[in-house]
């Protein structure tokens, strides 16, 4: 069995609109009234405005974003030719070329244009008035976006004290300033300030507007996604429901806005654990899109992003792969191809090649991946070092065992650089160069490294977190191959403790728990296998395998792996039927989830082949044996 187990830092990503965008104050593009600057027979300037109005407006409502900052671009160079300056139509044509510049990422540009447009609002209409709103808002989301929080809690603080003076306490405008200023506490993580906010939005829509209000449904979102946050599903899964009902009786069952909402349900649902569910939600998400919005929208590159998640989750990675290869041809005609979104897609691709064992189509697209996020965020972000990890793991699994050594050091100095010493991030990068250094026989220089990853996810994280039984789990296999039985044993059993608890009624993280717990049974058999005492080894594996099938589905390749490890015990006991049944189960399993050209499948076919010798199955024997011959004879898959 291989000695070392290395995991991977967020592997698979997800993109999913974000709720805090439906409370911007964000400018619509506008068929422009332009009665004064068109008189007579002198129509062509303010016609060609129109046009440019209409185009960029068609262009961004298909999500044709790169194409309309163009048509955009002369709009605002047209606008300021006839108006002047200064003009409010300037304020407009700015805040609509800004809003494509902020959704593909151009956030100093957007910045300026931002700034500039809440110049001329406030020159032309004073400071306090609600007119100025617009533009206030649209500035402190774009530093929202470049996580200065600082900068723009004022100016959202600002918004909320002109609507309320405007408006009166109880308005519905005073619940959309409410709700922004909300959802910047929450991205900041100081849920506490950010609740009662969400609250007090909530109730005034409610009251202002009814219980049955599409403002009602946005409010009971942006609360719920404050529930996630904080780990309360079910409250979570209440409100969401609620507001898909809401949406669906105001929009209908195929309004995009219902899409949304089934988006972040189906994301709650495999947050949750349930994935097969998930991978339900997400494909009605997903037809409704495509239909409402058109085949190559973003919105539709998220959609298969997520269906592509949940169905790579329950182990269905010929069925997830299309999806992610699609997301990101989306994405790149949407945003160009060095836009993050693209590198997201591409990095769900990475991390399903790598779980089919395609290790160095893995590391491409992995590289390929640093390159666009260098680009896009900076060399020194924390998702590149991320990136790094996960490049250096593809590489080390398709046997280099050199060019990973700098990718983890440079991953662990960055992360290091951006979240200091004791934060979780830190564990992980250091727990994926330590296992380097146990893979190349480093023990010496292995163990302080495992050691301190323990500590650090300790401190960082607590004592019970469900994460620290990963690290102890990563510590506790080093020290089995270093020799160290009965410290490795020690170690599993605190792991063991930490899933145990993390399972218990009203615990979260059931997934991770029930995976961690699947890791340490396996690592205590593993333990007890050179003993013989399949008595007490095989049922913590038979524990291992219900475990894995409660958190990963019973079809996942990984119980597969389970099955054909009991079948060999079996065989070694004598038990020749039971382990021909558990091997021809892992083969199904297999064959269902991994590429027919997948080196495990043979692996497992072999395995078939020698059990049905030994119970005499000849025939059966040699129709595997001409299977495996096909597969060899087969060429690769792509």
């Amino acid at each position: 069995m291989q000695g070392y187990e290395p995991f991977l830092m967020s592997r698979l990503s997800l993109v999913v609109n974000s709720p805090r965008r439906i409370l911007s104050v964000v400018a619509a593009f506008a068929v422009f009234s332009l009665a004064p600057f068109a008189s007579g027979a002198d129509e062509a300037p303010g016609t060609r405005l129109k046009q440019l109005a209409e185009e960029a407006g068609r262009l961004h409502a298909a999500g044709k974003f790169q194409a309309a900052i163009p048509v955009a671009r002369e709009l605002l160079g047209q606008t300021e030719k006839i108006a002047g300056p200064d003009h409010p139509l300037v304020s407009q044509s700015l805040n609509n070329l800004a809003l494509l510049l902020q959704q593909t990422r151009q956030y100093t540009e957007a910045r300026q244009l931002f700034e500039r447009a809440l110049g001329i609002d406030e020159k032309a209409l004073g400071n306090n008035h609600p007119g100025i709103i617009r533009s206030l808002t649209n500035l402190a989301l774009v530093l929202q976006d470049q996580q200065q929080f600082d900068a723009a809690r004022p100016l959202f603080e600002r918004a909320l004290s002109i609507t309320e003076a405007a408006y009166g306490q109880s308005h519905a405008a005073v619940a959309v300033s409410v709700g922004n200023l909300a959802m910047l506490y929450k991205e900041q993580k100081q849920y506490e300030q950010a609740r009662p906010l969400f609250e007090r939005a909530l109730t005034i829509h409610q009251q202002q507007l009814g219980n049955e209000h599409p403002a009602v449904a946005l409010s009971m979102i942006n609360l719920g996604e404050l529930l996630i946050a904080t780990k309360q599903y079910n409250g979570a899964r209440t409100l969401l429901q609620s507001a898909l009902s809401i949406h669906e009786r105001t929009h209908g069952a195929q309004h995009p806005v219902v899409a949304d909402d089934l988006t972040r349900l189906g994301l709650l649902m495999k947050e949750m654990g349930n994935y097969p569910e998930a991978g339900e939600i997400q494909q009605r998400a997903l037809e409704i899109r495509e239909t409402a919005l058109g085949p190559s929208h973003p919105d539709v590159a998220a959609s298969l992003n997520n269906l592509g998640s949940a169905l790579y989750q329950i182990g269905e990675f010929a069925k997830a792969r299309p999806m992610f290869e699609r997301a990101a041809e989306i994405y790149a005609a949407a945003y160009g191809s060095t836009h993050p979104d693209v590198g997201t897609s591409l990095n769900n691709l990475a991390s399903l090649l790598y779980q089919v064992r395609n290790y160095a189509e893995a590391a491409q697209v992995y590289e390929r991946v640093i390159a666009i996020n260098e680009q896009a965020l900076g060399k020194d972000h924390p998702v590149v070092a991320m990136n790094l990890n996960n490049m250096a793991l593809a590489l080390r699994e398709g046997g280099d065992s050199v060019r990973p050594l700098p990718l983890y050091e440079r991953a662990l100095q960055i992360t290091e650089t951006a979240y200091g010493q004791a934060h979780p991030n830190v564990a992980v990068s250091l727990n994926n160069l330590a296992s380097l250094h146990h893979q190349n026989g480093n023990f010496e220089t292995a163990r302080p490294l495992f050691e301190r990853s323990v500590r650090v996810m300790k401190t960082a994280l607590g004592e019970d977190h469900p994460n620290i039984a990963t690290s102890l789990n990563q510590f506790a296999l080093f020290l089995k191959d270093a020799g160290d039985l009965a410290a490795s044993q020690q170690y599993y059993e605190e792991a063991l403790a930490v899933e145990t608890k993390a399972l218990e009624p009203g615990q979260r993280d059931i997934a991770v728990s029930l995976n961690n717990l699947a890791t340490t049974l396996s690592g205590i058999a593993d333990l007890l296998q050179d003993t013989k005492d399949y008595t007490t080894f095989l049922p913590l594996y038979e524990q291992a395998a219900s475990a894995m099938e409660a958190s990963l589905g019973a079809d996942h390749p990984n119980v597969a792996l389970n099955l054909r490890t009991q079948a060999m015990f079996h065989a070694e006991q004598g038990k020749n039927e039971e382990a021909v049944l558990l091997t021809e189960r892992a083969v199904h399993i297999q064959e269902e989830a991994l590429p027919a050209d997948s080196p495990v499948i043979r692996e497992t076919l072999e395995q078939l082949v020698r059990l049905y010798e030994k119970t005499g199955k000849t025939d059966a024997a040699q129709q595997t044996r001409d299977r495996l011959r096909a597969l060899q004879a087969a060429p690769p898959q792509e």
